[in-house]
């Protein structure tokens, strides 16, 4: 380490504002709060600051985990910044130009879920526009993308093929070097060639599935045309053959009761990068029938989640909070499944519980006290 670097180091681990920086930038007070988790890599971010100055940066910044915090560099801010503010215009097959707070939640981040960070913006910008030219509405586009990546070549070879789930930090470049990867990764690949064009796409999650030991990711993209979300899942190539979540969900190929899509910012910092349910987006009525189910319970509850019982353990699917005015659950209609829901709620001191099997039929929950070393029995 250099003096510079220590000089740095030590500036920070106090809390003290470097110099120079301070006073060309006010800086929010969430990014403040960022920067004292960037340690040595602060430097690098103030740069950032100064060069790209805007409300994208700090954005940007603000909600960085702590990895991207000390991870996060000058050129992967600035090309990220700059090829996302390149389609944030009134695309042709957008129609118009994205409003705001869709472009910036869904299209500006630095990567789609979980992947390791690399500079992959600029490339797949300059790669897709021969793949979109031409093309007049988002469908067209997302259709398009899905054909790039699943024609066979003249070896007959496609971009990609599914794979096993095998270190699932490979980034959207490594995914299409190898030519493989497992859903996640393939659908995160697909949400991050569609924000590269400037169309809104997410990550989402089926949470644990109701008949096997498993979850399953998938993705959705904003149709522009017709104001709403469309779900797709471009890990098998049975999609290029309409084989649609709604479709699969239908037909009992899939069987989850919930689906979320995370956020593209926590609405508080989540530095520990955690995988709380209590920020997703519930999707579940995007993929197919669904249902709501109602908590009575004996006292005052803030918090309520529930479990589905899978191989031995209870897995957590869901989450309501009264804060986020959210009181009840929302289920998605699941064919041949003969399995009980654990539900809990608590106001901070006291737990209450309740069982019952999922089904439309399934009605409003009652929930009692549960009372220590008392055993929870479901009978079948």
């Amino acid at each position: 380490m250099n003096f510079g670097q220590l000089h740095t180091t030590i500036l920070t681990l106090f809390c003290i504002p470097t110099m120079g920086l301070s006073a060309a930038v006010e800086l929010s007070s969430q990014v403040r709060g960022a920067m004292k988790h960037a340690g040595g890599n602060r430097s690098e971010l103030e740069s950032a600051l100064s060069k790209v100055k805007g409300e994208d940066t700090e954005y940007l910044i603000s909600h960085a985990s702590q990895y991207d915090l000390v991870n996060l560099t000058i050129q992967q801010i600035i090309e990220n910044i700059t090829y996302a503010r390149k389609v944030h215009v009134a695309l042709p097959y957008l129609g118009e130009k994205l409003d705001e707070k869709l472009w910036r939640e869904w299209v500006l981040p630095y990567r789609a879920g979980d992947e390791d960070l690399c500079l992959w913006r600029k490339d797949f910008y300059e790669g897709m526009q021969p793949v979109v030219a031409g093309k007049q509405t988002t469908k067209e586009v997302a259709d398009a993308i899905i054909e790039w990546l699943w024609v066979p070549n003249e070896k007959e070879e496609a971009r990609i093929r599914l794979g096993r789930a095998e270190n699932r930090t490979k980034t959207p470049l490594q995914i299409l070097e190898i030519r493989e990867g497992a859903c996640g990764e393939l659908n995160g690949v697909y949400v991050s060639l569609l924000r590269s064009v400037g169309i809104p796409a997410r990550l989402c999650q089926a949470g644990w599935w109701y008949h096997t030991n498993d979850r399953h990711f998938y993705c959705e993209y904003w149709d522009n045309q017709l104001k709403q979300w469309t779900p797709w899942d471009p890990s098998d190539n049975l999609a290029r053959r309409s084989a649609t979540p709604r479709a699969r969900q239908a037909s009992g190929r899939w069987n989850s009761l919930v689906m979320h899509a995370p956020p593209g910012y926590r609405a508080k910092q989540d530095l520990l990068n955690t995988e709380s349910w209590e920020d997703c987006i519930r999707v579940t009525a995007n993929v197919g029938e669904t249902y709501g189910v109602g908590l009575s319970v004996e006292g005052n509850w803030d918090t309520a989640s529930a479990f589905v019982w899978n191989l031995g353990a209870w897995r957590c699917i869901d989450v309501a909070m009264k804060n986020r005015r959210v009181s009840g659950f929302e289920f998605g209609v699941t064919r041949g499944v003969d399995r009980p829901v654990l539900f809990t709620a608590t106001d901070g001191k006291t737990l209450y519980s309740g069982m019952k099997r999922a089904g439309k039929e399934m009605g409003g929950v009652k929930l009692a006290k549960m009372e220590p070393g008392v055993c929870l029995k479901w009978e079948i």
